[in-house]
């Protein structure tokens, strides 16, 4: 876990100094055995999960801090998504994305062998469960954020989750600014 100057100094070179990229990986969970469908819960250790804590236990059960601090629950009970620590080095950003890929498709092929269930990482849109709804909200996620993906679901319905590996890039270059706003983004 970083310290908050740890933190700042991230922000500040992110946005004052040298550039930055992060990735962010998102993926459904699904049964390639029975028509692709959503895996909304897994069992790991004898004990129901949903994919994404399942994979965070998995993790955390290896000591593996940096990949597991990343990952979030998403709104449909079978997403995952992993936010990876920014870096200077393009290739190093690329490799860490597929390296958690392959241990999370490993990690679910095994879960999947041991149920006599297909389980796969799907990317994109066409995986989408036929039904989103307020049955796929986390049941133990915070009360904000259960109103948050309520409402999400509310506002959106089916066409909510789309997943992928998406690419964050700082760009400093392009502001030019010389004032402290980083150090206020954390501390205020």
């Amino acid at each position: 876990m970083q310290n908050r100057t740890e933190q700042i100094d991230i922000i500040k070179n992110a946005t004052e100094g040298k550039s930055y990229m992060g990735t962010e990986l998102e993926f459904g969970v699904c049964d390639a055995a029975n028509n692709f469908n959503p895996v909304r819960s897994v069992k790991f250790n004898d004990k129901d999960y949903q994919p994404s804590d399942a994979l965070k236990a998995f993790l955390l059960s290896l000591k593996e801090d940096e990949i597991s601090g990343g990952i979030a629950r998403e709104v449909s009970k079978n997403m995952v998504e992993i936010n990876h620590k920014p870096s200077e080095n393009p290739r190093a950003v690329a490799a860490k994305e597929r390296l958690t890929a392959i241990i999370a498709n490993y990690f679910y092929e095994q879960l999947g062998k041991a149920d006599g269930r297909k389980l796969c990482m799907v990317y994109g849109a066409p995986w989408r469960p036929p039904q989103i709804g307020i049955h796929d909200v986390p049941d133990d996620a915070p009360a904000f954020q259960r109103s948050y993906y309520a409402f999400q679901i509310g506002q959106n319905g089916d066409s909510l989750g789309a997943t992928g590996v998406h690419f964050n890039i700082s760009s400093p270059w392009v502001t030019g600014s010389d004032d402290d706003r980083s150090d206020k983004m954390i501390r205020d």
